[in-house]
């Protein structure tokens, strides 16, 4: 677990419909309302409903933010390859930076150089085995809270997706939400 710096940066990149912005969303709410930190967002996604680019960059911050866009990314979470392939992003990571790709869309690792690390994870298929195909951002953030879990825990996310979701939906996102949390990476 990392503690939060004075700043991090968190950039959620996608596809519509895999809920990137949603799960930015999620992570802004939980550091403003439940632990009085600071945190901005810019989204972006296109005019199509589901497949064009959608992302997320969640600023946080101990102090307020002056400038609210993303300077560099401390975590990149790529639900799609395209945000693996932008230089804008790519020029946004460094040493200290944890890329956590979906292995379903990008088999092979990303050939990025000076990053702390490089984690994939099969995201949509532990979102097909939970019975939801379209949480692999739950996924994703269930993953992600086993680094930032300092300033997030489950528990906050699971009480937000309640808050926000239908008793239909939301037993199968918290259950994502969890299958992400509980991955074991194998090690080779």
């Amino acid at each position: 677990m990392i503690y939060l710096k004075d700043e991090i940066g968190i950039f959620i990149g996608g596809i519509g419909g895999q809920g990137a912005i949603l799960a930015g969303n999620i992570i802004g709410r939980i550091v403003v309302e439940y632990r009085g930190l600071y945190a901005t967002m810019e989204a972006a996604y296109t005019s199509q409903t589901m497949g064009g680019p959608s992302k997320a960059e969640v600023k946080i911050s101990k102090r307020p933010i002056i400038y609210p866009f993303l300077e560099r990314i401390d975590y990149l979470i790529a639900l799609h390859m395209w945000p693996l392939k932008s230089k804008r992003v790519i020029n946004m990571l460094n040493e200290e930076s944890i890329v956590i790709y979906n292995k379903d869309v990008l088999p092979k690792e990303p050939e990025i150089a000076s990053v702390k690390e490089k984690i994939g994870i099969p995201m949509t298929s532990i979102a097909n085995d939970v019975g939801n195909p379209r949480a692999v951002n739950m996924v994703a953030l269930g993953f992600l809270i086993r680094y930032i879990g300092d300033f997030v825990s489950l528990e906050d996310v699971e009480k937000v997706l309640r808050e926000t979701f239908s008793e239909k939906i939301v037993e199968s996102n918290v259950k994502a939400l969890k299958a992400g949390y509980d991955y074991k990476l194998r090690v080779p």
